[in-house]
């Protein structure tokens, strides 16, 4: 190595190691290195690279000949395999810094990347990684061009700031059980997306992303994580997704909005509050989740689910409270949405054949449902499964159908029950505060006078029937207005089942004049109700016939309609 100017090593890098930097010849430098670099004081040079035998004599070391750095500029880089019949398993300190290659290939026989080796490669835009490297040392990617970084399950041990500074790294994946020091991807501006997918163990430093002020959404797929304070101190994260072993809101910042929780089979008691992430309002939940227990899900600002599973999972997920379903918080914001297997759930929903049960609390508080079918395959309806919801107008229960339990339809908008023959058992308020039902036809074992106390008949219409047979009454639809008609052919409005906030009412119903039922609005915020040119509306008001409304002077009718008859919410009526 005579007349050959040395490698350079950064004196940062080595005060850890004790080592006094002289200007020595490389051989003299590489002996006082020791176990720096793992290489004895054997040297050799190569056309473009020099090498260091290793202690043992079994492997080399490499780095750049520095009489041929100008050859790498925009160049393509392979590292050798071999070298005089011995692999080479080892980048040398500093070994291509300030280089100006714009690629690196490592062959399978590099272990080892050392402090700084690629530090300040600009250019530097791809690395292809081999099969066996386990470590990287501190900086030794600092300040490239990297844009991208997806490192192998073999890469372990990634030391600190390994990967800081690089201005244009975008994504990052760490596919290994790694173990990452101080503020590796420190001060990457650009990053904005970041997956560590080892499954079993992950460990992240002081401020791994400190300053990453572009980074958007972090997964952690490892079943247990050692992640330190400030992990994410100065970002501003939209989602985080993670086991439910490694949620922690101490780690951030700023709370992320967006939650997912990888395969989970149970989500623990009080998840929630022990994960401390007030602020998420839409969380994802995987296809594999079997339980929630007491308290998991009640995020009290949640308005998005989406469920990765099917619809027959959502159904049998074992709720043990309520808090342990996502939709607790649903009653307290606007819009709130729930997906499955890739769709909004609203309208009508059928559940699937095969479906064995529906737990209690499932569909809790979620007013996007309009209509259930329930198949005979289901035996069981949990307690509140279909509660405080306020649309549902229709349940079409099948035979097969054994129980069903307390408040399960609570406060909805239900107008016509039929309970099957196959019913054994009935909890308490079934229907409670379903204004506008009329009418439950009875096929069960159970009287009357039975199904009249289970079912609950708070709020009900005066004129509510328990009949076992049905007599010719139906409920009807036009549009988007469902009517009642009786055994006389009589017609009465009883629910808005649309989306508008300004509606104009029929004026007649297959040609026939009709009542509104009281609560026919109950639960809208209409902005406008327009009445049809026709004389002769009334208020059907339980068995009360109330006074006709003038529709010629709506005006005047306004509060009295809103206080005492349609109890619903509108700034303007007009004929």
């Amino acid at each position: 190595m005579q007349g050959h100017e040395k490698p350079f090593f950064r004196e940062e890098n080595m005060k850890k190691h004790n080592v006094i930097f002289t200007l020595l010849t490389a051989s003299a430098l590489f002996a006082a290195m020791g176990t720096l670099a793992a290489c004895g004081d054997d040297s050799d040079e190569g056309k473009g690279f020099y090498y260091w035998k290793s202690d043992d004599g079994l492997s080399y070391c490499v780095a750049v000949d520095s009489e041929y750095k100008d050859m790498w500029e925009n160049a393509d880089l392979v590292i050798p395999a071999e070298y005089k019949g011995k692999p080479v398993t080892e980048i040398s300190t500093g070994a291509f810094e300030e280089t100006g290659i714009k690629s690196v290939t490592f062959s399978d026989n590099i272990k080892i990347v050392a402090s700084s080796a690629f530090q300040d490669c600009e250019n530097l835009k791809t690395v292809n990684w081999g099969k066996n490297i386990t470590k990287i040392e501190s900086s030794a990617f600092r300040n490239t061009g990297l844009e991208t970084i997806a490192l192998p399950a073999h890469v372990t041990d990634i030391e600190s700031s390994a990967f800081a500074e690089n201005k244009h790294l975008k994504t990052a994946t760490v596919n290994g059980n790694a173990v990452l020091g101080d503020m590796v991807f420190d001060d990457c501006i650009a990053l904005e997306s970041v997956q560590f997918m080892g499954e079993e163990r992950l460990t992240l430093g002081v401020q791994t992303f400190g300053d990453c002020s572009a980074l958007k959404s972090i997964t952690i797929n490892a079943d247990s994580a050692t992640l330190d304070e400030g992990v994410f101190i100065n970002c501003k994260l939209d989602h985080y997704s993670a086991t439910v072993n490694v949620v922690l809101d101490s780690i951030f910042s700023e709370s992320p909005k967006a939650l997912t929780l990888l395969h989970a089979e149970e989500i623990p008691e009080n998840f929630y509050y022990n994960s401390q992430m007030y602020n998420v309002t839409c969380i994802t939940l995987p296809a594999t989740l079997k339980r929630s227990k007491k308290g998991a899900l009640a995020f009290p600002k949640l308005n998005k689910v989406i469920f990765e599973g099917t619809l027959k999972n959502w159904c049998e997920i074992e709720l043990e409270n309520v808090g342990s379903t996502p939709l607790y918080s649903f009653n307290e914001s606007e819009n709130c949405e729930l997906f499955i297997d890739g769709k909004l759930v609203e309208g009508k929903l059928t559940i699937p054949e095969g479906t064995s049960k529906i737990s209690q609390y499932a569909f809790f508080r979620y007013d996007k449902i309009t209509e259930v079918e329930i198949p005979s395959s289901v035996t069981e309806i949990g307690e509140y499964a279909f509660a405080q919801g306020g649309n549902i107008y229709s349940a079409a229960f099948s035979e097969g159908l054994k129980t069903i339990g307390d408040n399960a339809f609570e406060q909805n908008a239900l107008v016509e029950v039929t309970l099957p023959q196959s019913i054994e058992t009935l909890g308490n308020y079934l229907f409670h505060a379903n204004r506008t039902l009329i009418r439950v036809i009875n096929k069960t074992s159970f009287t009357n006078a039975q199904i009249n106390e289970k079912i609950g008949k708070y709020y009900f219409s005066d004129y509510l029937e328990i009949l076992t047979e049905a007599d010719g009454s139906a409920a009807e639809k036009a549009g988007d207005f469902l009517f009642w008609k009786d055994a006389d052919g009589n017609y009465s409005f009883m629910r808005y089942i649309g989306s508008e906030k300004q509606i104009t009412l029929p004026a007649a119903v297959n040609g026939s004049a009709y009542a509104i039922h009281a609560y026919a609005f109950k639960g809208f915020q209409l902005e406008k109700i327009t009445f049809a040119d026709t004389a002769n509306w009334y208020i059907q008001y339980g068995s009360q016939q109330a006074n006709p409304i003038d529709v010629t002077t709506p005006e005047t009718n306004a509060a009295n309609l809103q206080s005492e008859y349609l109890h619903c919410e509108w700034y303007q009526m007009e004929n």
